[in-house]
C-alpha cells in the first residue's frame, strides 16, 4: 500500500512539474557553471568537509562541477539529475510527514499538497534551484534519521550536507527541539545537542570568514521588524498565488489563527508544523526577498498543517480525492502565471549559448572576443561566462562597445581572435 502512494505521489508530481525536464539553462546558471568549472576537485572537497570555513553553498557548486565534467553544456541531464532529487524529496516529505503525525492519510495529503506548489515552480524549471533542493534533501533526511533515532553520526553528516547546500538549513537544531518537545513522551536531547554543536561552529565559522555572505548586500540583514513584516507580506502574496497585497493586519490574523489552531488541535503534528513554519521563515526575513523557492522547507510545515487538520474531518480518503480534485483547477490557473519570468530567462540564454555552440570557434589561450553589438546589459557578464565555458579558459576576454568610453580601434579589433554581431537574437561572425 505505502508503495502504490509514494508511486501515485511521483506521478502526481511529474504530471505537473514534467515540462521543467525540458528546461534549457536560465540567467544565473553560467555563473552557477563557471563557479563550479573554475576550482578544483580537492578545493571542492576541503570546503565540503570544513564547513565553517570557504566559500558558501560548496555541495552546490560540486553539483555544477561535476555535471559540466560530465554534460558539458548539455542542459538536459543536469534537469534529469535534478527531478531525480526532487523526486526523493517526495519520498522524503511523506516519510517524514508519517513520523510526525503517525498517521497514512496525513502523510499522503502532506505529500499531495506539498509535491507541486506552482509558486514553486523554480524548483522545477531552473537548475539553479538545485542549492534549494539538495538543502530540502539532506535537512530532511537528517531529521528523519534523528527522529528514528537513528545513527547520531549519519545524522551529523547529513546535516553538514544540508548546510553546505543552503544557509537556510541551520535551524534543523531548532526543528528537531521542537519535535522532541511536541512529538515524543521520551525526549531524548542528542541529536538535538550535536546539530546545535554544528550549528554554532558553521554560524561562526562563516559570520567571522572574509568573504562572509553578509558583506553581500543582498544578504546585510535588516533589523527593522517593518521592513519584516513587508518582506513576509510579499512571500504571502507568492504562497497564496493571489495579486492580493496582504495587509499588515491580515498576516497578523493569520499569524493568530495558525498559532491557536496549533493549541487548540493538541495533535502533535499540527503544532511542530507550525513551529517549522515559524522558525524556516524567520530567518529569511531580515534578507532582500526573493521567489517563493527560499521558503521550500517552510512551505513543508504548511502542507503538514492542512493535511494533519484535514485528516480529522469525517472520511479522510475522501476529503483526500476532493482536495486533489481542488488542486487541479488551482495549478491549471496558476502555473503559467508562475512560469512565464522563468521562460524568459532561459530565452534569454539560449540564443547565444546555442549558437556560440555552434560557431565551434578554435581560439588560443588565453581568448579575445571582441562583440560589436549585443542584447546584454553593461553590466552583464552573460557572454564572457558563457565563452570561458565552451572554450574551457578561465582567462578568456570579451570586449564590448558598451562597457568602453571609446570606439574599438583598429589595433585593439585586430587584437581579438574572433568579432561577432549578436542582433535579433541572430549571431553572425564577422571575422
Amino acid at each position: 500500500m505505502r508503495a502504490l502512494l509514494l508511486a501515485a505521489l511521483g506521478a502526481w508530481f511529474l504530471w505537473w512539474a514534467a515540462p521543467g525536464l525540458w528546461a534549457y539553462f536560465a540567467a544565473d546558471d553560467p555563473m552557477n557553471l563557471y563557479v563550479g568549472w573554475n576550482a578544483t576537485w580537492l578545493k571542492y572537497a576541503w570546503d565540503n568537509v570544513l564547513f565553517f570555513t570557504g566559500p558558501a553553498r560548496p555541495l552546490g557548486n560540486l553539483f555544477f562541477k561535476l555535471g559540466f565534467a560530465l554534460f558539458g553544456l548539455d542542459p538536459l541531464p543536469y534537469r534529469i539529475a535534478c527531478f531525480a532529487l526532487l523526486l526523493v524529496n517526495v519520498w522524503l516529505t511523506y516519510a517524514v510527514a508519517e513520523q510526525v503525525s503517525r498517521s497514512r492519510v496525513t502523510a499522503f495529503l502532506t505529500s499531495l499538497i506539498a509535491a507541486y506548489h506552482a509558486p514553486l515552480a523554480g524548483l522545477y524549471y531552473l537548475t539553479a534551484m538545485v542549492y534549494d533542493v539538495l538543502a530540502y534533501l539532506f535537512f530532511f533526511a537528517a531529521f528523519l534519521l534523528a527522529a528514528r533515532r537513528k545513527s547520531l553520526w549519519a545524522t551529523c553528516v547529513l546535516f553538514v550536507c544540508a548546510l553546505n547546500s543552503k544557509e537556510i538549513a541551520v535551524v534543523l537544531p531548532a526543528v528537531l527541539a521542537a519535535y522532541e518537545w511536541f512529538c515524543e513522551r521520551e525526549r531524548r536531547w542528542r541529536w538535538v545537542a550535536a546539530t546545535a554543536v554544528i550549528a554554532a561552529a558553521w554560524t561562526a565559522g562563516k559570520l567571522l570568514a572574509a568573504d562572509s555572505m553578509m558583506a553581500n548586500p543582498a544578504y546585510h540583514p535588516a533589523l527593522d521588524p517593518r521592513v519584516w513584516l513587508e518582506h513576509l507580506r510579499h512571500y504571502m502574496r507568492l504562497m497564496t498565488v493571489l495579486e492580493w497585497d496582504w495587509p499588515g493586519w491580515a498576516v497578523g490574523a493569520l499569524g493568530v489563527a495558525l498559532a491557536a489552531a496549533a493549541w487548540v488541535s493538541r495533535q502533535g503534528a499540527v503544532r511542530w508544523a507550525a513551529a517549522l513554519i515559524f522558525l524556516a521563515t524567520l530567518p529569511v526575513l531580515p534578507i532582500e526577498p526573493r521567489s517563493y523557492y527560499a521558503l521550500y522547507i517552510a512551505y513543508f510545515g504548511w502542507a503538514l498543517f492542512l493535511g494533519a487538520l484535514l485528516t480529522r474531518l469525517p472520511k479522510p480518503w475522501l476529503v483526500t480525492s476532493i482536495a486533489a480534485a481542488l488542486l487541479v483547477p488551482l495549478h491549471i490557473w496558476a502555473t503559467p502565471r508562475m512560469t512565464g519570468d522563468i521562460t524568459a530567462s532561459q530565452n534569454y540564454v539560449r540564443p547565444v549559448m546555442e549558437q556560440l555552440k555552434a560557431q565551434k570557434v578554435q581560439l588560443a589561450r588565453p581568448g579575445k572576443v571582441l562583440f560589436l553589438e549585443d542584447p546584454f546589459p553593461e553590466d552583464e557578464w552573460m557572454l564572457t561566462l558563457i565563452l570561458a565555458l565552451i572554450h574551457e579558459d578561465p582567462a578568456m576576454e570579451v570586449m564590448r562597445p558598451k562597457r568602453m568610453d571609446h570606439a574599438p580601434s583598429a589595433d585593439e579589433i585586430a587584437s581579438c581572435q574572433a568579432v561577432f554581431r549578436f542582433k535579433d537574437g541572430r549571431l553572425t561572425r564577422v571575422r
